[in-house]
């Protein structure tokens, strides 16, 4: 449930994601603010605390509160909101494109130490995911694989039994959580897929680091190369009606 304070800093956070405030630019003072929004003060530093703590404004004593440039100061977590809010579609674009590079490597990392790691109990839960996802892309529910693919992502990542890879892994959910309503119709699978699973549940059974680690980079460089495609052409297209 939502209370007022995330509302205003919802509100905020899109004004400065969409350049609506420009970097440098202060904002109007709390006593202001509290009255725009009829909320008290204790409610609104609250919002404001948010977005100190993302690097999106600073608060000193005495000079009040400037919004930062965020192009240099965000920290991960306004990946998400930055690519709902964000008014340049090439920069939209080159933030998926580094994202998904990101997400490869880092499942690439810990599907391998998951091969080297995981208990029979990890492996077990594995298998059940893959077994769902398998059903899923026959059903063509990419809303449930999308759901899938995040509980899988978490089961691997319980199952490389790393603190490293637990924390990288965190974030990478966090973006997926928040952004994936937004993307369901954008994941891919192609023909490829059940090949895959069926070799990763092999390779994690069988304790076979370097071959999962192998088919997971191929396959996430293949389909991100179809998103990237696709996104290209979309970013064309918008570019010719603008």
């Amino acid at each position: 449930m939502h209370s007022l304070s995330d509302d205003i800093f919802s509100t905020l956070l899109e004004s400065i994601l969409s350049d609506q405030i420009a970097a440098g630019e202060r904002l109007p003072s709390e006593r202001e603010l509290a009255k725009r929004f009829s909320t008290n003060r204790n409610t609104l530093r609250e919002a404001l605390q948010r977005l100190e703590h993302l690097a999106l404004i600073g608060i000193r004593h005495g000079q009040g509160i400037t919004v930062q440039d965020y192009r240099k100061t965000a920290r991960f977590d306004c990946i998400a909101p930055f690519l709902v809010h964000a008014q340049r579609p090439e920069e939209r674009f080159r933030m998926i494109e580094d994202l998904l590079r990101v997400r490869s490597r880092i499942l690439e990392m810990c599907v391998e130490l998951a091969a080297s790691r995981a208990s029979e109990e990890d492996i077990q839960r594995i298998a059940e995911l893959i077994d769902a996802q398998l059903v899923h892309h026959q059903d063509n529910d990419r809303d449930a694989l999308m759901r899938t693919e995040i509980a899988m992502i978490d089961a691997i990542v319980d199952a490389s039994h790393s603190l490293m890879a637990r924390w990288l892994a965190n974030t990478l959910l966090d973006v997926y959580n928040d952004f994936s309503p937004h993307t369901a119709e954008m994941w891919v699978a192609d023909e490829s897929f059940p090949s895959y699973l069926a070799s990763l549940r092999k390779a994690i059974a069988e304790h076979d680091a370097g071959t999962a680690a192998s088919i997971t980079r191929s396959y996430y460089q293949s389909i991100d190369a179809t998103i990237i495609r696709v996104l290209e052409e979309l970013l064309h297209s918008a570019t010719l009606e603008a």
